[in-house]
């Protein structure tokens, strides 16, 4: 799962990492493998830095984005923090530690979710002379944006929630996935820093909090049982990037509108495709898609898990996980659950 955290300084006001830390130990329960952080400073300077929690064979681990503070020692001297917690899916290794850099520590990440046609991405940007020290699709997102800009998206088959910092140009870039599968929330503090956040319960522990309900969407969700159908969320003050969107700006432009919303821009629209073939012809192009989809999922440095609802679509899942993993001779690593409850 992961999750991750995030906050530009206004101007030259100076962050403070505790706020960086207290906002990611609140969401531990999305990354019990792993945490990590990052600092940058307007003259450049870079801090990384691990907690309690960080594995002491990253503390070790020989690479750009190791940690090399404790995070309780961090200074107030920097005007962006990353922070993040880890679920490993894939690469285990401490390689897979965010946030992430690449090129030189040019551009840094913080990421929650899986890019399930990486492997086919770092090959293809291994074509146009990119290097890669990790079996991660962390450190192909970053390639690939090295290489293509915000278009990167496009080649993304995947669920994401990313914030990428490039230390030379200054700026961020924020991205959703097509559907908004991943979480990605922001807010305006008080004293007009950027933070954004996996959880919204991660801003409740941000200096100036002070929660006020947004009328429409608590009234959206009474009444017509509606919510993420816009980018407000039932706190006043608090957005969503939506499904589809992306948001990029130089730290010290972000410029959000006197209600504390960020100009976006969208970068995926669904199509509608219509079919004209027979029924016979529909269930064959729907399997070939259905299977190619779930073999993609399978993708994991840890065992499947698949959460049963006893109805049809996760039922027939499980059993296309089952005959893919049984023609690779592995159907043991797939692993079932259901959730029961004894209040009808």
């Amino acid at each position: 799962m992961c999750g991750i955290t995030g906050i530009i300084a206004f101007e030259k006001n100076l962050l403070n990492p505790k706020s960086v830390k207290q906002a990611t130990d609140i969401i531990k329960h999305r990354g019990p493998d792993d945490e990590g952080f990052a600092f940058f400073g307007n003259d450049d300077e870079v801090i990384t830095a691990g907690g309690k929690d960080t594995p002491s064979d990253v503390w070790t681990h020989q690479s750009p984005y190791q940690p090399k503070e404790r995070i309780e020692s961090v200074r107030d001297s920097f005007q962006v923090g990353f922070g993040h917690r880890r679920l490993s899916i894939l690469d285990l290794s401490p390689s897979g530690h965010q946030p992430m850099s690449y090129l030189n520590e040019r551009y840094w990440i913080t990421f929650n979710g899986e890019i399930y046609n990486y492997q086919e991405l770092r090959n293809e940007l291994t074509g146009y002379g990119y290097h890669f020290d990790t079996r991660t699709d962390t450190e192909v997102i970053l390639a690939a944006y090295a290489y293509w800009g915000a278009d990167c998206l496009k080649t993304f088959n995947g669920m994401w929630a990313f914030c990428i910092y490039d230390r030379i140009e200054k700026e961020i870039f924020m991205a959703r996935d097509r559907f908004g599968i991943k979480p990605l929330y922001y807010w305006i503090m008080p004293d007009g820093s950027f933070s954004f956040a996996s959880e919204i319960k991660q801003f409740t522990i941000l200096p100036g909090w002070s929660p006020k309900i947004n009328p429409q969407r608590a009234y959206d969700y009474l009444i017509y049982s509606i919510t993420d159908h816009t980018e407000e969320t039932m706190f006043k003050g608090v957005f969503q990037i939506p499904g589809g969107y992306y948001f990029k700006a130089t730290v010290n432009a972000i410029n959000p509108d006197s209600n504390g919303k960020i100009i976006l821009q969208r970068w995926y629209d669904l199509k509608y495709n219509k079919f004209d073939g027979t029924l016979e012809e529909a269930a064959t192009e729907f399997r070939k898609l259905f299977k190619s989809a779930i073999d993609l999922h399978l993708r994991a440095d840890v065992p499947i898990g698949s959460a049963l609802s006893g109805g049809l679509d996760s039922s027939a899942i499980v059993c296309e996980v089952n005959n893919i993993l049984r023609s690779q001779g592995v159907e043991h690593l797939q692993k079932t659950f259901s959730s029961c409850s004894n209040d009808e």
